[in-house]
């Protein structure tokens, strides 16, 4: 971009007025709190906030005509492993289209920058990766327990219309901190409701009160034992909370799919099902995002991995497919994530999960 143009981009950035909206109060009603885990203990405790030992170590979806037969998941290979640096100078060199070319006088798209900021995005993704092992060093807790949790943090994110970007970081930075310090089993739900506080501080216009949380979680906490907990995870983490969530890159892998409803929608429920599995914390957020649309275009029969894709979301289809082998395991099991299914499988998501699940049960043994 040269000089006169960026001086364009900056004079429009100057001149636009921001616009926020403010989110209606909550009406809600009283939450049953998270399931009893251990059977034996009560949430509550009079010792400690938390544990400070460290670790040892109804739009209908259009679907084109199916042209192949059902398949397995053993039908999907499993893909080759390749050099990074080898990596970067293939996908360098593989033909696309210049998608972000419109872009140019859009000062909040920042389309001088995108490939930078990206590559950044890759950089710290890695960096903000919690340890998929952390539940081995976990004495009291176990990966039951943290998807009985995970479940009702999506349960009270939904109550409070929160945005996407907050639930993902709120399990980031609960599973960031188990990663660093161990915690009990009475303060494992006050784990949960820090991480929704501080993620919907980072995130959202307004954050939901500590009352509320309190409420919700049936009182089983006190306000000052969630104040003393944030300021303890912060410290834990260092405040470091800036970390790229599946929705980033969704966003511009869309581009390359022409920003399709019926495509997002469907990778929304798909990766919003991965919080809930472990196993799933041993893949980045771009590659989760990557197979979700690569298993949603699957689903809709929207053509082969091309170009463009291969660009926008720096993964060739080889590289996604291990995840998308997990994804398919995940459905094809008895559902136990009640609370995203009944979220998708309304009218506002174009029933996403209902038919997720039909496609799996037909197509998939």
């Amino acid at each position: 971009m040269n000089q006169q143009t960026r001086a364009r981009a900056l004079a429009l950035a100057r001149d636009e007025n921001s616009k926020t909206s403010l989110a209606k109060p909550l009406k809600t009603g009283r939450r049953a709190a998270l399931a009893d885990v251990s059977n034996t203990q009560k949430i509550n405790s009079k010792k400690s906030v938390l544990d400070e030992k460290p670790r040892i170590p109804e739009k209908k979806l259009h679907v084109a005509p199916n042209e192949t037969a059902p398949m397995s998941i053993d039908d999907i290979p499993i893909a080759e492993k390749h050099d990074s640096h080898e990596e970067t100078i293939r996908k360098a060199r593989v033909p696309h289209d210049d998608l972000d070319i419109d872009d140019e006088f859009d000062p909040f798209m920042s389309s001088a920058y995108v490939e930078e900021i990206m590559d950044y995005l890759k950089h710290l993704e890695g960096k903000m990766k919690p340890d998929p092992m952390y539940m081995t060093y976990q004495r009291d807790l176990t990966w039951e327990m943290r998807s009985i949790l995970v479940n009702w943090m999506t349960e009270v994110h939904w109550k409070f219309r929160l945005l996407p970007e907050t639930l993902y970081l709120s399990i980031n930075i609960m599973d960031r901190f188990l990663t660093e310090r161990i915690v009990g089993v009475q303060k494992f739900q006050l784990v949960g409701i820090v991480a929704l506080l501080v993620a919907s501080k980072y995130e959202e216009i307004l954050a939901p009160s500590i009352q509320n949380l309190v409420y919700l979680a049936s009182e089983g906490y006190k306000p000052e034992d969630v104040t003393k907990g944030e300021n303890y995870v912060l410290d834990v983490l260092g405040y470091s909370l800036g970390c790229p969530t599946p929705m980033i890159f969704l966003r511009r892998i869309s581009k390359a799919e022409g920003y399709d409803i019926q495509t997002r929608t469907i990778a929304k429920y798909l990766m919003e099902i991965t919080l809930l599995d472990n196993e799933f914390l041993f893949f980045t957020p771009s590659m989760i995002a990557a197979a979700a649309v690569w298993l949603a275009r699957k689903m809709l029969h929207r053509g082969p991995w091309n170009n463009n894709l291969i660009h926008y979301s720096g993964y060739f289809e080889d590289e996604v497919l291990p995840c998308v082998q997990l994804l398919i395991k995940s459905l094809s099991k008895p559902h136990e994530y009640d609370i995203i299914y009944k979220k998708y499988s309304s009218r506002k998501f174009l029933k996403a999960s209902i038919f997720v699940h039909d496609f799996i049960s037909k197509n998939y043994k």
